[in-house]
């Protein structure tokens, strides 16, 4: 094989080339031309399918709710029980066994060993509705002793209460259930039990 043929067999046809080899491709028909190699199509990635949670997943999301709601209904509880023993003096002393109030001359009552000769008031506490203690209020006259019963139908927690202002305590409880004093000092004086249900007021004039 000459060079000639050598060179015709390793050439290859540029776009400007003028050899018989090109031109022969140049006027032969359309479907004699050599095609370029078919492109394949290009496929979007298939979307993950959509699983509907199971019982297991649900109960467990229902159990999470309860929790978070039982927490908020304990603090909501926390907060009013704490709200109001800072803004009743009368549950404080309930509580944490605050002193009476005792003014520079004497202190509120003057408790007597019994009962008293002559004339004497008599007061029976019992509880009514919307916890509040009866009588509401109790109205007392100054210097003039008192017979102070607690109504043995009272029960649960409303049935002891206190009064830091007066010194008094009081419940249903023998030895507690009757009590005499003398009032001593005008005013008007709370007295509640160590929860708060219960709530009365003593005026004394």
């Amino acid at each position: 094989m000459d060079t000639e043929q050598q060179s015709q067999q390793t050439h290859t046809c540029s776009k400007d080339c003028t050899c018989a080899k090109h031109d022969a491709q140049q006027q032969a028909p359309a479907e004699e031309r050599p095609q370029p190699a078919p492109q394949q199509a290009r496929t979007a990635p298939a979307e993950p399918a959509y699983t509907a949670p199971s019982e297991d997943d649900i109960e467990v999301d229902t159990k999470g709710l309860v929790k978070i709601i039982a927490m908020v209904v304990v603090a909501a509880a926390l907060a009013f029980t704490v709200y109001a023993i800072v803004t009743t003096p009368t549950i404080v002393g309930a509580f944490f066994g605050g002193d009476p109030v005792v003014n520079d001359d004497g202190a509120p009552l003057r408790f007597l060993d019994g009962p008293p000769q002559g004339e004497m008031q008599k007061v029976t506490i019992t509880m009514g509705s919307g916890g509040r203690y009866q009588p509401y209020p109790v109205k007392l006259k100054a210097g003039v002793p008192v017979e102070f019963k607690v109504d043995p139908s009272i029960r649960g927690c409303v049935s002891r209460f206190s009064s830091p202002e007066l010194g008094l305590r009081a419940s249903t409880a023998p030895g507690e259930n009757l009590q005499y004093f003398v009032p001593q000092k005008k005013g008007t004086y709370q007295f509640a039990c160590p929860m708060g249900m219960g709530r009365g007021i003593i005026v004394v004039e």
